[in-house]
């Protein structure tokens, strides 16, 4: 595996802590846990257990030391990290105004900005299900881990409330920008994110999400629908508009068709359209599905019941022939288009990456698309394409190609830039990489120290075929959605929360700073294949072994106390947030437009942020003459 020789010590017993060294323990390190985090764990929570595992005990013993120490914020390590990279955990911003507060998973939903927008707008607001944003922050920890210890970075502090705000930073660019607020609405999201429909309707066997982004996407939905007459009013013909004006009659109108299909034919009817779509699954159902059947790790309860826990969602497959060592910062090819590939190599780009954008003015990044901002007057000359706070806070000090990928030249073109590339990140279909040339073998058999990540949806199987990988969607086939309600209610979901694009962003960046270190400890890359489905899934594990021994509750307890409740607005002057994870870019078409920073605290800095997003193809002539 990628991290084998990898030595890591936990030195607490915080959550996110122990998530973290799962997933380095995944990619292959050996995991130990200190004394006290050791004693916790054997008398801890069994479910944290079962699905986290619990390290060997560290003894220090035959002369190992430690590469990384993974420790709460303000513990004293003694020796334990001398030589050491050390990563440290809490859940307030090192830099907050409220610094030193002791915030649980609950409240740091609530401080980091995203539990303002779950449940219903007339209740109070809702958290995500038990665990996952201690998984989120815990991804964090071993990627911001694993950055440090590539560039010698001693000491780094990664807070839970400020990725939670720097996840709302892009979320918030769906629904602010067009006169949408970021606030709870319930079943559907904020504003429908912009763009009709974006929520989860009642089918005739359960609930099932609906996810349209574009003008086709709304299209579809109508054929499927039979071009139904209402859809000829007035406005309707713009699922933006609908999205914006309209959304209640066209749910009654919608909801009524969906309730009349299972969600199989549901699935049937709309996934050969090209239509984002998916059940929202139980934890029983998710444990049942086909294209997981080989992917669970078996456990044993204490009582004896034996329970199956979520593994490890990537899969890795080293280069076979070695590389030159590499020299210098990375240079990333960015083949991947709306939000979690491209969140990946922003944050490489962060880190000192060359982080080069190919794109295509006949098929733009569809966040290119998202459109200028409600009330914003645009320079008469300004395109089209570069009017989106959406595209920029995601690829923000990135450069851009502009290919034709349907000539003969376009492919030999991307060839010759995937032969120099340090490190690949993609997330289109699959298959389509194998069409233009460069699919991981083919890169690896010129270039075999290239760190090839692919970013898929679901796990390759027949009953994954054709599906859409859109966040809400994914969530909801991981079981996430479906936890998301009020105490012996129906479930609402997280519909405006993209929880799945962060996690697996985080997760992806993690993959990139693994797969570096193996080419540095051995010369060679390697192909990565992350399945954000199994991400999702993983992070709400400790839910889907609750449910097999029979301890997952009905809903949620909601926030009654909302003290610790911040909206998008407020979060840059939140008590819990660092006071400087944001900042601003300004693309020349633009003005200013407000971003967080990569949320890893380096030696008591946040890395800065490098500068606005490209433009279509600028750097096309620079970059493709050498």
């Amino acid at each position: 595996m990628l991290l084998d020789g990898l030595t890591v010590v936990l030195a607490g017993d915080a959550r996110p802590l122990r998530f973290a060294a799962r997933a380095l323990s995944d990619l292959g390190a050996r995991t130990y846990a200190a004394s006290a985090a050791g004693a916790a764990a054997s008398q801890g929570d069994e479910l944290d257990d079962l699905w986290l595992g619990v390290p060997e005990p560290w003894s220090g013993g035959g002369g190992r030391s430690a590469d990384i120490v993974l420790a709460e914020r303000g513990a004293d390590l003694g020796s334990l990290a001398a030589g050491a990279t050390v990563v440290r955990y809490g859940a307030v911003g090192a830099t907050a105004p409220r610094a030193g507060d002791q915030l649980s998973e609950r409240e740091a939903t609530a401080a980091g900005g995203v539990a303002i927008a779950l449940g219903d707008p007339e209740r109070p607001p809702l958290p995500l299900p038990d665990g996952c944003v201690d998984a989120f922050a815990g991804t964090h920890l071993a990627a911001a881990a694993l950055a440090a210890l590539l560039d010698g970075v001693a000491a780094t502090d990664v807070a839970a409330a400020d990725a939670l705000a720097a996840l709302v930073a892009v979320n918030e660019k769906l629904c602010l920008p067009y006169g949408a607020p970021w606030f709870r609405s319930g079943r559907r999201a904020s504003g429908s994110g912009g763009c009709y429909p974006y929520a989860l309707f009642e089918a005739a066997d359960g609930l099932f999400c609906m996810i349209g982004r574009t003008d086709r996407d709304w299209a579809a939905l109508l054929s499927a629908m039979g071009d139904p007459a209402w859809a000829r009013g007035e406005g309707f013909d713009d699922p933006r508009v609908v999205a914006r004006l309209y959304a209640d009659m066209a749910d009654a109108w919608v909801g009524a068709w969906v309730g009349e299909h299972s969600r199989e034919e549901l699935i049937a009817i709309l996934t050969p359209l090209d239509f984002a779509c998916a059940p929202v699954l139980r934890p029983d159902e998710v444990l049942e599905l086909p294209a997981l059947a080989d992917r669970w790790r078996a456990a044993t309860a204490g009582d004896g019941t034996a329970v199956r826990v979520a593994g490890a969602p990537f899969d890795v497959e080293p280069a076979a022939a070695e590389a030159e060592p590499l020299d210098g910062a990375p240079f990333v090819l960015d083949l991947s288009w709306i939000w979690s590939g491209p969140a990946v190599s922003v944050g490489l780009a962060d880190l000192g990456a060359t982080v080069v954008k190919v794109e295509s003015a006949a098929r733009p990044d569809n966040t290119r698309l998202r459109g200028a901002p409600l009330g914003f007057e645009p320079d008469p000359q300004a395109p089209r394409d570069e009017l989106s706070r959406y595209f920029q806070v995601l690829n923000r000090g990135k450069r851009s190609v502009e290919l034709d990928l349907k000539t003969e030249a376009g492919p030999a073109r991307l060839q010759q830039l995937a032969a120099r590339a340090d490190v690949i990140v993609e997330n289109l279909s699959p298959g389509v990489m194998d069409r233009w040339g460069v699919a991981p073998a083919a890169v690896h058999e010129h270039n075999p120290g290239c760190v090839y990540v692919s970013m898929r949806g679901y796990r390759p199987h027949p009953s994954t075929a054709g599906l859409r990988a859109y966040a809400p969607a994914l969530s909801s086939s991981a079981g996430l959605e479906q936890l998301v309600g009020y105490p012996g209610e129906a479930p609402l979901g997280a519909m405006s929360v993209a929880f799945s694009d962060g996690l697996a962003a985080a997760t992806g960046q993690m993959l990139v700073l693994a797969g570096l270190w193996h080419r540095r400890r051995t010369g060679a890359g390697a192909a990565i294949t992350l399945s954000q489905h199994e991400t999702a899934l993983l992070a709400n594990g400790r839910n889907v072994v609750a449910d097999q021994l029979g301890r997952l509750g009905s809903g949620l307890e909601p926030l009654s106390d909302e003290s610790h409740v911040v909206g998008d607005e407020e979060l840059p002057r939140s008590p819990w947030v660092s006071a400087d994870l944001f900042g601003s870019v300004r693309p020349r078409w633009l003005g200013e437009v407000r971003a967080a920073r990569l949320p890893w605290r380096r030696e008591g800095e946040l890395p800065p942020l490098t500068g606005p997003a490209p433009e279509l193809g600028a750097d096309s002539d620079a970059i493709l003459a050498g």
